[in-house]
C-alpha cells in the first residue's frame, strides 16, 4: 500500500477500518495508472470485485472521501504563510456514455455530462497542495431554452455563483 495515500486518507470514515484501508489501496493502485478503467488498473479479479464492491457501498460517499483529502490539504496549507486559492469549471463530456446517471446538457443539448468547480491550493511558490473544495453538478434538461430568463433568477440560483460559494467555503 502506497504511504502517501495511507497519509492522504487517514482521517476517512467509511464506517470500517478494512473499508478505509480498501480505500487507501485503491488510492495507491489507481495512481499508478490514472487513466485506466478498474478491470485495467486491478489484475485480479480478487480485486476487480473488491474495487466495485467497495465503490457500490453506501458508506462510501464522494462526500467523505471530498472530506479526508480536504483535511489532508488543510494540514498542508496550514505549513505556508501564503496560499493561492485557485477555482475553475471544468466540464465532463459523458456524451458518450448512455448508462451514466445524472447527465445534462453541457455547451449544446445534444452534448451530455456534468460540471465540478474546484478550488486547488498552492503554494506562494506554485506547489500543488490540494483540493480545498469542489461543488458538482449537472444542468437540468428540463430547463433548457430559459436562458432569456436568466437575469430574473436570483444569484443563488446561477452557477456564476459557485465561485463566490467557493470563495465563502474557503475563506
Amino acid at each position: 500500500m502506497s504511504d502517501w495515500a495511507s497519509q492522504e486518507l487517514a482521517t476517512l470514515r467509511v464506517g470500517d477500518a478494512r473499508r478505509t484501508a480498501r480505500a487507501q489501496h485503491m488510492v495507491g493502485v489507481m495512481a499508478e495508472l490514472p487513466e485506466g478503467s478498474i478491470p485495467q488498473v486491478f489484475k485480479t479479479h480478487a480485486e476487480i470485485t473488491a474495487a466495485y464492491r467497495f465503490l457500490a457501498c453506501g458508506a462510501v460517499t464522494p462526500e467523505a472521501l471530498g472530506a479526508a483529502l480536504r483535511e489532508a490539504c488543510v494540514a498542508r496549507v496550514a505549513e505556508h504563510l501564503v496560499v493561492l486559492a485557485i477555482q475553475d469549471t471544468t466540464t465532463f463530456n459523458y456524451t458518450h456514455h448512455p448508462a451514466t446517471a445524472g447527465r445534462g446538457p453541457l455547451a449544446e443539448p445534444h452534448v451530455l455530462g456534468f460540471l465540478v468547480h474546484s478550488v486547488l491550493a498552492a503554494s506562494a511558490q506554485g506547489v500543488p497542495l490540494g483540493v480545498l473544495h469542489q461543488k458538482q453538478w449537472a444542468r437540468d434538461p428540463e430547463a433548457e431554452g430559459t436562458r432569456n430568463k436568466r437575469q430574473q433568477r436570483p444569484f443563488a440560483d446561477k452557477e456564476s455563483f459557485r465561485w463566490v460559494e467557493a470563495l465563502r467555503v474557503v475563506h
